[in-house]
């Protein structure tokens, strides 16, 4: 079972406390962390339009070197 939650709109600690809750059910968590804003940026900086549906991202050949060289800024950001 998997679910997407955005942390820009639920706020960090009831996030955190959520999590608390499913460890103690004995469930596992793995927090995945987005990057929307990091690519909408960069590919905005290359006059690329994303295409949406179902609010997914439709990442074809041309945009999908930004979006890898945006995510792996983010990761260099998150575990310094």
């Amino acid at each position: 079972m998997w679910w997407k939650c955005f942390v820009r709109i639920l706020p960090v600690d009831q996030f955190i406390e959520d999590i608390s809750v499913i460890k103690k059910l004995g469930l596992n968590v793995i927090v995945v962390h987005g990057g929307g804003k990091n690519i909408k940026k960069k590919l905005d900086e290359n006059k690329i339009v994303s295409k949406f549906i179902d609010g997914l991202r439709v990442t074809d050949e041309k945009t999908i070197s930004i979006v890898e060289n945006s995510l792996n800024e983010l990761n260099s950001e998150i575990v310094k």
